[in-house]
């Protein structure tokens, strides 16, 4: 899997947990200390979603990071 299909899938991820939660972006930016426009590029998969962002935003959300991440860094087969 390409690293970009990676990151999209991570965007993806966040952006559906962030949603369920009713959290707004802002808020997430701001508990996170990730710029707005910076959070709202990485859930658009224009800038990459490094470990330490989901590790952040799943903090912001009370959420294990493992629910956040993608499948392929999660799997048996990435180890």
């Amino acid at each position: 899997m390409a690293s970009q299909d990676i990151n999209l899938e991570a965007a993806d991820m966040i952006s559906a947990a962030i949603e369920r939660s009713g959290t707004s972006r802002l808020e997430i930016a701001t508990l996170t200390g990730i710029p707005l426009t910076t959070l709202r590029r990485k859930l658009m998969g224009r800038s990459p979603i490094n470990l330490e962002d989901i590790f952040l935003i799943a903090d912001a959300l009370g959420i294990p990071p493992v629910s956040i991440t993608p499948n392929v860094l999660t799997s048996e087969a990435a180890a």
